[in-house]
């Protein structure tokens, strides 16, 4: 592509377009160096450049925020940062949608038997746990014991759940505090299987209980929010990766997919597993009944 150097303003590209028989050999093409006027969108448009073609760059109107992340950390949000969203968002524009057009055979149906279980016993007796990670520190996580038929684990307790941290990421950008403190973050996840895996199996087993944990998963680079699943005689069973991280856990977590979504049938009951947010998932739901 020829570029020509624009006296005032945008560079200009003389681009040849083949041999269409209804476009012309040469199409002048305009590519715009501009800047966004930041929440004014009727400003940034206000202004006119000549050409056959002209393309604006990457999210021109309505701006990229380069070097603000909206103040919004793991689980929670400044005032301020809510404010900026919202004119951030009153500065986007409105797109018409495409009219889409009927699947030929409908929606997937799916039915559910929700029978009763013949050989669970009437009352179960559970332990859910209230306890705190140990932040950067998986072998002093895992230094405890609880005596039940079933304990259950809060999400993230092997490995943490960062609230209040956003890894010093911002649009495009980020700190080296924030990436020393993920390189900590991943090294305190888990291998599944591995040695922290064998380690809480042990722990089921000694102490015969059905241990339902919440784990961060470490698999190559990418983590994963996860509940490990352990039965009484110190098996591991299995283990279920949330599908969708929920708002700024999907900038450090990867998605789950449908084969991890287990439900194990046990003496004591039917065991599964959902991840917060997943509790409004209906359809998960449906499919693990």
């Amino acid at each position: 592509m020829e570029l020509e150097p624009a006296a005032h303003g945008p560079v200009i590209a003389e681009v040849d377009m083949g041999a269409d028989s209804f476009a012309p050999t040469v199409v002048r093409a305009t590519v715009v160096q501009a800047s966004t006027v930041f929440y004014d969108t009727p400003a940034t448009l206000a202004a006119g450049y000549g050409a056959q073609l002209v393309v604006f760059p990457e999210a021109f109107v309505g701006g990229y925020p380069r070097g603000t992340n909206f103040g919004v950390t793991m689980g929670s949000r400044t005032a301020k940062g809510k404010e900026d969203f919202r004119k951030y968002h009153a500065s986007a524009i409105d797109v018409p949608d495409m009219e889409l057009e009927p699947a030929a055979h409908g929606p997937v149906i799916a039915e559910v038997d929700m029978g009763a279980d013949s050989f669970a016993p009437t009352v179960v007796r559970a332990t859910v746990v209230q306890a705190s990670t140990v932040f950067y520190d998986t072998p002093a996580t895992l230094a405890a014991g609880y005596g039940a038929q079933l304990v259950v684990f809060p999400e993230a307790f092997v490995g943490g759940y960062p609230r209040g941290t956003n890894f010093g990421v911002t649009m495009a950008s980020g700190t080296a505090k924030g990436k020393e403190d993920f390189r900590k973050y991943h090294a305190s996840a888990i291998d599944v299987p591995g040695p922290e895996v064998d380690r809480l199996a042990a722990i089921a087993g000694k102490y015969k209980v059905y241990l339902v944990m919440g784990v961060i998963e470490r698999d190559g680079y990418t983590l994963y929010c996860t509940v490990l699943f352990f039965d009484s005689q110190g098996r591991y069973l299995g283990k279920h990766r949330k599908l969708v991280p929920t708002a700024m856990e999907r900038i450090i977590w990867g998605f789950g997919d449908g084969s991890t979504t287990p439900v194990f049938e046990t003496p004591i009951g039917k065991l599964g597993a959902v991840i917060c947010w997943e509790n409004r998932m209906p359809l998960l739901r449906t499919a693990m009944g």
